[in-house]
């Protein structure tokens, strides 16, 4: 899987506190190894994000990211609190 990080994810990252960022490196390392490993919740977005999916990264922290060739290309668009992510 080749991971792309988008300017928004990078700031977003920046900002969650140092748990928050040891919980998205092991979600990530998750999805790396099995894209729907079921703990991560990996589904498609409807509405105006239509074309993205999101991961669960823990209770309230969620990924938002694109992806083609079945997982093999993804780009993190952003992460953040789930009111936060959907919102933006």
């Amino acid at each position: 899987m080749n991971l792309r990080y988008s300017k928004r994810f990078e700031a977003s990252l920046r900002k969650l506190s140092p748990d928050g960022k040891t919980t998205v490196i092991r979600a990530l390392e998750l999805l790396q190894e099995n894209p729907f490993e079921p703990s991560l919740d990996n589904h498609p977005l409807a509405g105006r994000m239509t074309g993205k999916r999101a991961i669960a990264v823990d209770n309230d922290l969620r990924i938002v990211f694109t992806e083609r060739g079945n997982h093999h290309d993804v780009t993190l668009l952003d992460v953040g609190s789930h009111a936060d992510v959907y919102r933006r």
